[in-house]
């Protein structure tokens, strides 16, 4: 348990808004004068925003509309909670449309806002710097994060002061589904068409980390934390039962077979899951099986931390904090 803060140790109060292929999140937290965060409020909404970019390479009128409600619904609660600055990013969907600037003008025109549409290289390093929150700083290294998103899949490697690798590459869950998976439940012959093709993914970027034997892996990001209320089958998120369970690569196979036994409607109502990853969460996890098994680690931990830290984290090393 921390010392009691006076208003003297309180360096500033920021919002940060995470733009997703899948999910918006909202973290407003504080930096106290030693440059440590502390979390006040979190919220996230599943929109999709990144529904068939991979196909289409458009953000639909659909997500822009739902972004739009969202972002104004964080702004408010960023000003009930008296942050002094919101920052804002978005990743992999956004980086992929080809009317991302209407959308970044038009969002602008409605909520006064402006987004930055990080590269993959940036989400990678800022997403290492918030996923490594979960980690003490004397915490031995190499250590391997991974981010499975709604479109894209980012690989670190690095130390708490360094990162000697990043990777990010375009198989997140939702971009996996819509490209592989269409029946319900999904076909075997499906899956093992998304399980051959992020594993010739990893053999072209990741061959140079392959055999690296991480001190640490990490995963950060939905469809990690889903997995593992789900393997706990959690009544509801627990941000305190997520950060730092690991999941077991044993039991995760066995959750990816019972989930492909199922129709979407019966894996709705899997205990841990969001009815709205339902469509999604089998890719996921097999994306994130396959990755343990490219490492051939059996574990993982999860970090319940990540980009929206990390875009924190950014914004005070700006300042000089």
């Amino acid at each position: 348990m921390g010392r009691l803060r006076t208003a003297k140790d309180i360096v500033m109060r920021i919002a940060s808004i995470d733009i997703g292929t899948n999910t918006v999140l909202l973290l407003i937290a504080e930096a106290d004068s030693t440059g440590h965060l502390h979390t006040l409020f979190e919220k996230q909404r599943i929109i999709r925003l990144g529904k068939n970019v991979d196909a289409q390479k458009n953000i639909a009128h659909e997500g822009l509309d739902k972004l739009t409600h969202v972002l104004t619904e964080y702004v408010q609660d960023a000003a009930n909670h008296q942050a002094a600055k919101i920052v804002i990013g978005a990743t992999s969907a956004m980086r992929d449309a080809a009317n991302k600037e209407t959308i970044l003008n038009e969002i602008y025109r409605r909520t006064g806002q402006r987004i930055q549409i990080l590269t993959g290289d940036e989400e990678a390093q800022w997403t290492f710097q918030g996923g490594c929150l979960a980690l003490p700083p004397s915490a031995h290294h190499p250590i391997l994060l991974i981010d499975i998103g709604g479109g894209s899949t980012e690989f670190v490697v690095g130390s708490a002061s360094d990162m000697t690798f990043k990777k990010s590459l375009n198989i997140g869950a939702v971009r996996m589904t819509e490209r592989f998976i269409n029946h319900d439940p999904p076909l075997q012959s499906e899956l093992e068409s998304l399980r051959r093709y992020v594993n010739s993914e990893f053999d072209t970027h990741l061959s140079g980390i392959k055999n690296i034997q991480p001190a640490h892996a990490l995963g950060v990001a939905g469809t990690v934390t889903t997995l593992c209320a789900m393997l706990q089958a959690l009544p509801h998120y627990d941000p305190n039962r997520i950060n730092g369970y690991m999941i077991d690569k044993a039991a995760l196979d066995s959750l990816i077979e019972k989930m492909s036994d199922l129709t979407l409607e019966e894996r709705r109502k899997m205990p841990g899951l969001e009815p709205e990853r339902a469509d999604v969460i089998i890719a996921g996890a097999t994306i994130l099986s396959e990755i343990l098994s490219f490492f051939n680690l059996d574990k993982i931990t999860v970090s319940n931390f990540g980009l929206r830290y990390g875009l924190i984290l950014r914004e005070l090393a700006s300042h000089g904090q």
